[in-house]
């Protein structure tokens, strides 16, 4: 089974999909053509290589790949093989199925059994392109240095608390289902407990240090 994923993003996003693989033990070989339903929404613009990386044409939207060693390839249930990029052109909420064609290259699978290379039967599971109604806005907080702070309180503000998000030990952070359109405020804060700032007695000796009182 070869199984076209799911992406969604925002339009003018670029995304990728997984292309998997379901059924087989072995690979040798990989071939076919893409199909969009509609091309409007989105274009194919080329793949980025998962377990293979197949050559691809993006002008008739054909891939193949064969193992140059003459070594079948060892492949794990639901292994993706590829990701299919894709650039989103429609308007917001628009979709497109994408399907494994037989036209212009044929779609085969080829695998090892006895020691012999054959040609497996397949069956192909269509993916989609989604232009989201929402975004997402994603980053990092940090210190002066680049060092990124943990368990920082991230805000999307558009005069009204939109979403929130808490930084994770590197200070990533991501804001996912933001309404398009829109105009935010990104606001970080994190908890004034003395215990994870200075004590007054740190302030003491600082304030001491600055005076010259202290070397």
């Amino acid at each position: 089974i070869l199984d076209v994923g799911e992406g969604t993003g925002s339009q003018g996003a670029a995304i990728q999909i997984p292309v998997r693989i379901q059924n087989c033990q072995s690979l040798v070989s990989l071939a076919g053509s893409l199909n969009l339903q509609n091309p409007a929404v989105a274009n194919i613009t080329g793949v980025t290589p998962g377990l293979i990386s197949p050559q691809y044409s993006a002008i008739n939207k054909t891939f193949n790949y064969f193992s140059n060693n003459g070594q079948a390839l060892s492949v794990s249930q639901n292994a993706i093989l590829f990701y299919l990029n894709v650039q989103l052109t429609g308007p917001a909420g628009s979709s497109t199925d994408i399907f494994l064609v037989n036209t212009p290259l044929a779609v085969e699978v080829g695998s090892m059994s006895g020691g012999n290379g054959v040609v497996l039967p397949h069956m192909t599971v269509l993916g989609r392109a989604t232009v989201g109604t929402v975004g997402m806005a994603a980053g990092e907080v940090t210190t002066f240095w680049g060092e990124g702070i943990p368990e920082v309180a991230v805000s999307a503000v558009d005069g009204g608390l939109v979403a929130m998000e808490m930084t994770d030990q590197l200070g990533h952070y991501e804001l996912p289902n933001l309404p398009l359109n829109e105009e935010y405020i990104l606001e970080a804060a994190k908890d004034t407990l003395h215990a994870n700032g200075l004590s007054t007695y740190a302030l003491f000796i600082g304030q001491r240090f600055i005076l010259g009182l202290d070397p």
